[in-house]
This record gives structure tokens, sequence and C-alpha cells, in this order.
């Protein structure tokens, strides 16, 4: 589970034990002011993908993360600054499939996750999208990795 503070925690599924519908559920996860911003399985992946508020992102090993017991605030996932803005996704990704950001202005770009390099959890990432001035990244989209189309166009002709 992470969070917008640039902190995550890892813990093992099992700790949470079922219950009903109208249970409130039990605390995985302190956002220490934060709020939660995505939450991924290792069935999912083999990477952390992360995505900042003003376009920088990495993908990081998932065994960098310890396992911690549920409710902890959590490691450092990214180095939050001025430069990079607060965490707006955390996905676990095999990196072979393709990324596409969102910007709250409408801008969308696809770039493939084979581009973006592994960094330690402590490293602040790359710029992923250029972003004007007071603008930021709405969302992201993980999708199956395509072909360039004109490579295609061209294979047909």
């Amino acid at each position: 589970i992470g969070g917008s503070n640039g902190k995550a925690v890892r813990f093992n599924e099992n700790s949470v034990r079922p219950m009903g519908r109208n249970a409130s559920g039990v605390k995985g996860f302190n956002a220490d002011g934060g709020e939660v911003i995505g939450l991924a399985t290792d069935s999912e992946g083999s990477y952390i993908l992360v995505v900042t508020q003003k376009g920088y992102g990495k993908k990081s090993a998932l065994e960098d993360y310890r396992l911690t017991s549920r409710g902890g605030k959590g490691v450092k996932t990214v180095n939050i600054t001025e430069r990079n803005g607060q965490l707006v996704s955390l996905r676990a990704v095999n990196g072979d499939e393709d990324l596409m950001i969102i910007t709250d202005e409408g801008v969308v770009i696809r770039i493939s996750l084979s581009d973006v390099a592994v960094y330690g959890r402590n490293a602040q990432g790359v710029k992923l999208i250029n972003i004007d001035e007071n603008k930021s990244v709405a969302t992201i989209a993980i999708v199956d990795h395509e072909e360039d189309i004109d490579e295609e166009l061209q294979e047909d002709e």
C-alpha cells in the first residue's frame, strides 16, 4: 500500500482476516498526513512503479521493500521534493508493459516501461512527461505492450 507522502508498507495479505460486508476492516497503512494512492500484490508483477505529481517516475524491485506488519507508517518509496511533487500512483508491473500517463489538462502519452530504469527506493526517479507549471499528473494506466502502428502498416504493404 502506498501513500501520497512517498511511503509504502509491504505486509503478508494473510494478516488481514476475512470479515463481513458491514465490517470496518483492519488498519493496513498509517498514511501519516497523506492519503492512500495505490496498492499492489506480488502476483501482479516483480517491480513497483511509482509516478509523481510533476511527471517523475521509476521502477523499483519488489524485494527492496521489506516485509513489515500492517498498520505501519511504511518505508520511503520515492524521495519527495519540490521538484517532483507528491506521489500520484503506485502499481506492480513486470516491466514489459506500456504506461499511459494522463495529466489534469487532458494530455495523454504512452511510453514503454522497458524504457523506465530500475532505481532504489530512495531515488527521486526520472522525468517521464514534461508538465507545465501549475499542472500535474492526474492518473496512470498500465496497458499491454503494442508494437508501433507505423511498423505494422509497413509490414502490411
